[in-house]
């Protein structure tokens, strides 16, 4: 779980260092650029609050699947595009990537509930500073390739997260009698 976090961190910190730079390059200026970046975060607070209410009705790993599979195609046409439809893919984007992120610390949680100290160090320390040496490399990438071929080591980090995340030892909703999950 934490190595799947680690991923989605970079993908998350990724998108946040580089899509400023990716919009001025695009002719937006700087100051438009970091505005257009700072409602992507909006909408991922927003998706943060949506994705725990979803995922406490459908079951938390479905929900973290679903919304990192489902947060690949909107990046993928926010590079392929421009103008308004570029947008609104980040936004989305956005949205869907930090929806998952609450519901993973929560399914942690709830898996070593004796130990919530070391696993929100885990999960929020550990995983976003990992992340945050994968921004680094896609840093590198982007310096010695073009920023388009960086930017596409985050989807690459999202879909590496998907088979880690079902890996993780936690139960399917979907699959149980009760509507609750049961650890143990």
């Amino acid at each position: 779980m934490v190595a799947a976090s680690c991923l989605r961190a970079w993908a998350i910190f990724g998108s946040v260092a580089f899509l400023p730079t990716i919009l001025t390059l695009r002719g937006i200026d700087l100051v438009t650029a970091n505005l257009l970046v700072s409602g992507m975060l909006i909408a991922g607070v927003v998706g943060q609050l949506v994705g725990g209410i979803l995922s406490d009705r459908y079951g938390r790993k479905e929900y973290t699947l679903i919304g990192l599979v489902t947060a690949i195609p909107p990046f993928l046409v926010f590079l392929m595009t421009d103008g308004i439809v570029s947008l609104v893919a980040m936004i989305i984007f956005g949205f869907i990537l930090w929806s998952t992120f609450a519901v993973t610390v929560a399914m942690a949680h709830e898996i070593a509930p004796g130990n919530v100290g070391l696993v929100s160090g885990l999960m929020l320390g550990l995983a976003v500073g990992v992340g945050g040496m994968g921004v680094a490399a896609t840093g590198w990438i982007a310096d010695a390739t073009s920023l388009s071929v960086g930017l596409m080591t985050i989807p690459v980090a999202i879909a590496l997260a998907v088979p880690l995340f079902l890996a993780v030892p936690y139960p399917w909703k979907v699959f149980s009698r009760s509507r609750s999950p049961t650890l143990g």
